[in-house]
């Protein structure tokens, strides 16, 4: 319950009837920092943390905070500068979290100042509300993402070894691999050479067979080293690149590759993303070399190459699409994926690397890439990369 002083004038009845039914622990303190009433539950916080009987009534509050000293004479200072700009008019609300002063005990409370009329004159009304259940919840949250921090670096630093591992061996397999089908194909050759004209027809096709399987197991090699390179590659020199630009150039050595080739060719001009010059010309080698390699058969090569408007804020799309084999939309997630192909390596020769390139690219700009297409109908693949804004040069991508 409140309590009153003597000097108090009658009118202060209502408002000392009102405090002593307000729950929690509140007090009321006058412009000088003393302490004017009470509730029962301030009282109770006073006997609880073994504090002295005048800290409930008379008390001088402001004092005991601006005479601290210690471990604490910070938080205390703080505090009574921040009654004082309530008490003074400055501020419409101080609010502070302190532990209970009591040694025995660990509780947490949030100390809250507003400005009050008390019996016609300035004061403070100041309202103790325990938060240990939520301070406990807070400090365990914050144990738990520090915990999680650590996993996630150690599981970081796990990856990252792992994946030097893999490129090492990769590489190394990759070179490894070279001298022994080197060596396969040389003296396959020598053979041919040295029984020229003693073969009968179905052993010189065996020979063949072998020479032909070797150089497909090169092709291979070299085409896992590229792979390789494009992940271990300098980082990325971005630069805003006129793409237009560089698939015109690939197109016209494709057209200077196959000079009797019908094609009909759209290029959208003056489509820039931010992106590695270099990279972006592999990127569109693969992605145009696809268009014009799959179009075989038709009568007219058609592609198209243009900037999709339709892509997400912050971000540019291209798209390159063309009217040749298409693929079966059942199988696109395979598309990417190194060494699967979609077609016949009798149809359309091809590594099934050239794809898992361009991911790897894209990825690298913290980009994407999708495909869709159908059987006959010709195949679109959107490429899109954030812009100079969008891009996080913070992240190993």
């Amino acid at each position: 319950m409140a309590n009153p002083r003597p000097e108090q004038d009658q009118a202060a009845a209502p408002a000392m009837a009102l405090l002593a039914q307000l729950p929690g622990q509140v007090a009321v303190v006058d412009a000088s920092g003393r302490i004017l009433a009470v509730n029962a539950g301030w009282q109770r916080f006073a006997a609880e943390t073994s504090l002295p009987p005048s800290r409930a009534d008379g008390f001088e509050h402001l004092a005991l905070c601006e005479a601290a000293h210690g471990a604490n004479a910070a938080e205390a200072l703080a505090a009574g500068a921040g009654f004082r700009a309530v008490l003074a008019g400055h501020s419409r609300e101080y609010t502070v979290d302190f532990q209970s002063p009591a040694p025995s005990t660990r509780r947490w409370f949030r100390l809250q100042a507003v400005p009050v009329d008390w019996n016609g004159g300035p004061a403070a009304l100041l309202m103790h509300t325990e938060i240990t259940a939520l301070r406990q919840a807070r400090d365990e949250v914050l144990r738990l993402n520090a915990n999680l921090e650590r996993r996630v670096q150690r599981r970081t630093r796990q990856l990252e070894n792992a994946n030097r591992e893999l490129e090492a061996f990769s590489y190394s397999v990759s070179h490894d691999l070279k001298a022994p089908l080197a060596a396969i194909d040389g003296f396959t050759q020598a053979l041919q050479e040295r029984l020229q004209g003693r073969l009968d027809p179905r052993e010189a096709g065996y020979l063949e067979r072998v020479r032909a399987g070797a150089g497909s197991m090169f092709t291979l090699i070299d085409a896992m080293l590229a792979l390789h390179q494009v992940a271990r590659s300098a980082p990325l020199r971005r630069a805003d690149v006129d793409v237009s630009q560089l698939a015109r150039g690939v197109l016209d050595e494709l057209r200077a590759g196959d000079p009797d080739r019908l094609a009909e060719v759209e290029v959208e001009p003056a489509i820039h993303m931010q992106c590695d010059a270099a990279l972006m010309a592999i990127v569109l080698r693969n992605l145009l070399g696809n268009a014009w390699k799959f179009s075989t058969g038709k009568p007219l090569v058609h592609v198209a190459v243009a900037q999709d408007w339709g892509g997400p804020a912050g971000a540019t799309t291209l798209r390159i699409e063309d009217h040749g084999a298409g693929f079966d939309p059942q199988h696109a997630a395979r598309l990417f994926m190194p060494f699967q192909r979609l077609h016949h390596s009798s149809e359309f020769p091809g590594t099934g690397i050239g794809l898992a390139t361009v991911q790897r690219i894209v990825q690298r700009h913290g980009g994407s890439v999708r495909a869709e297409g159908r059987p006959g109908a010709g195949a679109t693949f959107w490429v899109t990369l954030p812009d100079a804004q969008g891009f996080d040069s913070s992240r190993e991508y």
